[in-house]
């Protein structure tokens, strides 16, 4: 009890450390940018979070986001690697069959098939003449020369509850991309960082800190949201130890990817045994 006390206070002081961050930088805080809701059940209860999405300052990442929620992509899909000690909830990517597996969601299917593939937000190319897209999105991310404002000064951090596209560490052989910047210029980069599909993670850690190999995109609006949702967790999990909440379920990494699917590599994921279901991704704001 005293740990979750403690949890609140430093996320309210860094709720408040935001707030006058905002009037000191006031673009920062630009209500111009899109509005995103995700629902969350754990237990036979929701959790309601409000995101602010910056498009202003990863607008190629946005963008993508958008399109697989406005598309239902990640509707029904399931917290698939629960990792309390990296402070992350990971998703973005399977779902849970009949007998609690894991079930991936085929990406490449979804954004290449049907009307809606025509308005997919195309930044990542196999060739300089845009004639062959690999349909994943542009690493907005410092490891990968991309930078906000003067110096990244304003590039976003993670913090308690944003939102960071995730992809897999993958062995490309140095494979290159070509990619569309935020000017529109059309750079040849390394596809390992600019292979993201549909992947992200929620951030659990109280402070604000910097990823340069990750793009974080979005902060939470309602923080007390994951905080009942992490205290759902904590009360259901009690005061055993926490390792049977979770079973090990191994995959292979991207099977689909046009790049490095075949190569079947393997990661194994902590699987909460209490699923965690995203009921649904909607845009709220434009």
């Amino acid at each position: 009890m005293f740990k979750k006390i403690v949890k609140k206070i430093m996320t309210g002081a860094l709720a408040l450390t935001c707030v006058f961050g905002c009037l000191g930088t006031f673009t920062a805080c630009d209500d111009g940018n899109p509005e995103a809701q995700i629902v969350l059940e754990f237990n036979d209860n929701e959790y309601v979070l409000n995101y602010q999405l910056y498009k202003d300052k990863t607008p190629a990442t946005v963008s993508h986001f958008i399109w697989l929620a406005e598309n239902g992509y990640y509707d029904g899909l399931c917290i698939h690697d629960y990792q309390a000690d990296n402070n992350r909830l990971y998703t973005g990517a399977y779902s849970l069959d009949a007998y609690g597996n894991l079930e991936y969601k085929d990406y490449y299917e979804f954004v290449t098939t049907g009307e809606k593939s025509k308005s997919f937000p195309y930044t990542v190319w196999n060739d300089e003449e845009k004639e062959d897209p690999l349909f994943t999105v542009y690493g907005e991310f410092s490891a990968n020369s991309f930078k906000v404002g003067e110096n990244n000064r304003d590039v976003l951090k993670q913090q308690y509850g944003s939102l960071s596209m995730f992809y897999h560490a993958k062995d490309v052989d140095g494979r290159k991309a070509w990619v569309k910047n935020s000017k529109g210029e059309i750079i040849e980069r390394g596809y390992s960082e600019n292979s993201a599909t549909s992947m992200f993670y929620i951030s659990t850690v109280t402070s604000a800190t910097t990823n340069n190999s990750h793009c974080t995109f979005a902060t939470l609006n309602n923080k007390d949201a994951l905080e009942d949702l992490e205290d759902a967790i904590a009360d259901y999990i009690g005061d055993e130890d926490d390792s049977w909440f979770v079973s090990s379920q191994t995959m292979i990494k991207d099977p689909l990817d046009p790049i490095v699917g075949s190569k079947n590599e393997e990661t194994t994921y902590k699987l909460p045994n209490q699923p965690i279901v995203i009921k649904s991704v909607r845009i709220t704001k434009y």
